[in-house]
């Protein structure tokens, strides 16, 4: 887990988190969670069932889906991803903190 995030990588994070409206509102499509390296932790707005989180690289490519409450992974749209990875985002969560972050942004995104 990193602690120590720049202006940018928060700059970053919102901007890759958020669309316009045509009358200039900014919405937020997605909520970030945390990253481990290069793979990054979202939750989409309004997102269908099961209950889930997106594994997102865009370095190597990756976009998969783990559920909310087993961890497991449920989809690999990308074919990309690696049991080190799977390990790794498992790892996240036994990080104090991690699954409240989850759990709390997937409540607030879920919200229409």
């Amino acid at each position: 887990m990193n602690n120590k995030r720049t202006f940018a990588d928060l700059l970053e994070n919102w901007l890759d988190s958020t669309s316009f409206l045509p009358d200039g509102r900014v919405y937020k499509i997605k909520g970030f969670v945390e990253r481990v390296k290069d793979l990054k932790v979202y939750v989409y707005a309004g997102d269908h069932e099961p209950p889930h989180f997106h594994v997102v690289s865009t370095q190597r490519k990756i976009d998969a889906k783990f559920h909310l409450y087993s961890r497991e992974l449920i989809a690999d749209k990308s074919n990309r991803i690696t049991t080190k990875d799977i390990k790794k985002i498992k790892a996240l969560f036994e990080v104090k903190g991690v699954e409240k972050m989850l759990l709390d942004e997937y409540k607030k995104m879920q919200i229409k």
